[in-house]
């Protein structure tokens, strides 16, 4: 990937924001960069933090973890979907 594809992924992002406002006013847009998002690229943070999008970075969770993920099939466990709602509840529902 070349610094254009980063370019034009967070064009994308910013904008999908601003749709989503302009049809959703009074709504907050917040993007969720999964377990399965690549911790390599850090082009992502900064997009995001430099157009002041809202997001949950659920890379921090262990995936591999034991029990996460079905054996041969990669898709989560309730134990692992648990854990990503215990990550997601604060942001929607926050106190």
């Amino acid at each position: 990937l070349t610094q254009q594809h980063y370019d034009l992924v967070c064009r994308v992002l910013d904008r999908s924001r601003d749709v989503f406002l302009e049809q959703f006013p009074g709504s907050r847009f917040v993007l969720i960069l999964g377990m399965t998002t690549s911790k390599n690229d850090p082009f992502i943070e900064e997009c995001l933090e430099t157009n002041l999008i809202e997001y949950v970075d659920l890379r921090k969770l262990k995936r591999r973890k034991k029990g996460f993920a079905y054996p041969h099939d990669g898709h989560f466990t309730p134990r692992a979907a648990q854990l990503i709602a215990s990550q997601l509840v604060p942001v929607v529902y926050p106190r």
